[in-house]
C-alpha cells in the first residue's frame, strides 16, 4: 500500500511513501487540452426504422440514402431545385451524422431540409446504380433534382428538418416513414 500526504488545497504536491519506505514527492502540472464542440445534424436510424428493423432479408431496412438540402440563406439552382449541402449511403444501423454544414448569415446556425429513403437488400441491389448516380449527381452540381427518383425507388422515405447550432450535435425531426 503506497500512503500519499497532499500539501496545499488543490493536491497539486504530494509526497508518498511505499511499504519498502521509498518515497517520493512530485508536483502534478496541470495542462488545458483543446476542445473544439462538435456542430452538426444526426438521422438516428433506430428510432426511424424501428417497425422494419435492420438486416439482409426483405422488407427489412438495409441501407438508407439521406439528402440533406439548405432550408434557409436558399440559392435555388437554376432548375429552381433546392441546393444540396451533404448527402450519403449508410447501413441500416449507422448514424448519419453531417458536420460544420456552415453557410449563410448565421454562420454554423442553419436549418435544413432531410430526405431519407431507405432500402431492403434486394431493393438495393437493384437500385444500386440509381443511388451511385444520384449521389454523385449531387457531389458534382448540389442540385437536388434527382432526389424524386431516388425516393420513387426506395422501398420507404420520409422527410425530416433538421437545425444545426453552433457548437451542437441534434438529431433531426422527421415526419413517420411512408412505404412506396
Amino acid at each position: 500500500m503506497v500512503t500519499c500526504t497532499a500539501a496545499g488545497a488543490a493536491m497539486l504536491s504530494a509526497s508518498c511513501t511505499s511499504p519498502l519506505g521509498a518515497s517520493t514527492t512530485g508536483t502534478a502540472t496541470n495542462t488545458a487540452s483543446t476542445y473544439t464542440p462538435v456542430t452538426g445534424i444526426e438521422v438516428d436510424p433506430h428510432s426511424l426504422f424501428f417497425r422494419q428493423g435492420c438486416g439482409t432479408n426483405p422488407g427489412q431496412v438495409y441501407k438508407y440514402a439521406v439528402v440533406v438540402s439548405q432550408r434557409t440563406n436558399l440559392e435555388l439552382c437554376t432548375n429552381g431545385a433546392e441546393q444540396v449541402v451533404a448527402s450519403g449511403v449508410y447501413d441500416c444501423f449507422a448514424d448519419a451524422v453531417f458536420l460544420n454544414l456552415g453557410g449563410g448569415d448565421a454562420g454554423l446556425t442553419n436549418d435544413f431540409d432531410v430526405l431519407v429513403a431507405a432500402f431492403d437488400a434486394p431493393t438495393y441491389a437493384a437500385q444500386a446504380g440509381l443511388v451511385s448516380s444520384t449521389l454523385q449527381a449531387f457531389i458534382a452540381d448540389h442540385c437536388a433534382t434527382g432526389a424524386d427518383a431516388l425516393a420513387q425507388a426506395a422501398n420507404w422515405t420520409t422527410t425530416c428538418v433538421g437545425h444545426q447550432e453552433t457548437q451542437v450535435q441534434s438529431l433531426v425531426a422527421c415526419d413517420p416513414v411512408q412505404s412506396n
